[in-house]
């Protein structure tokens, strides 16, 4: 577990994670992450009630910051996809939604060392962690400073 907590410090590039997309189709993390793009990456499920009460956040950032600066990309570890894609249709969820039906078994979970969900991390415009589960009080600092509106 400590060598991959090295691979999310600050400083450290992303890692690639294979995915489905909202239709079911194969692909991979990379496919999203814009570069000369600040990418969220919200880790989360629709059963976790706290995922559920950081979705108003999360809605608020996405439609504050300019989309050719700013982006999110959602990462379920939903088991079920009906489900999942019931909630994200329900709360107009608007960013790009990839799911690793796979669970608590995800290679998410293990790549990114994460430990408990919602879990967030805020990648800059090279790729690399700016952030490894920010606050959001800490999220909002970096946004503000780094896309002044």
């Amino acid at each position: 577990m400590l060598d991959r907590l090295k691979n999310v410090e600050p400083g450290m590039p992303y890692i690639d994670l294979p995915l489905q997309t909202i239709e079911g189709k194969e692909t991979s993390l990379s496919t999203y992450i814009d570069k000369g793009k600040y990418i969220l990456l919200d880790f989360w499920a629709s059963w976790c009630p706290p995922c559920r009460r950081q979705t108003p956040y999360l809605k608020q950032l996405f439609e504050r910051y300019d989309k050719r600066q700013f982006s999110i990309v959602g990462i379920s570890f939903d088991t079920n996809r009906e489900e999942w894609k019931e909630y994200i249709q329900k709360n107009q969820i608007k960013w790009t939604q990839l799911i690793d039906q796979k669970g608590w078994e995800s290679t998410a979970i293990l790549t990114y060392a994460i430990q408990g969900i919602p879990h967030l991390i805020l990648l800059g415009p090279d790729g690399k962690i700016i952030a490894n589960n920010p606050s959001e009080k800490q999220l909002s600092n970096i946004l503000s400073n780094q896309l002044k509106q």
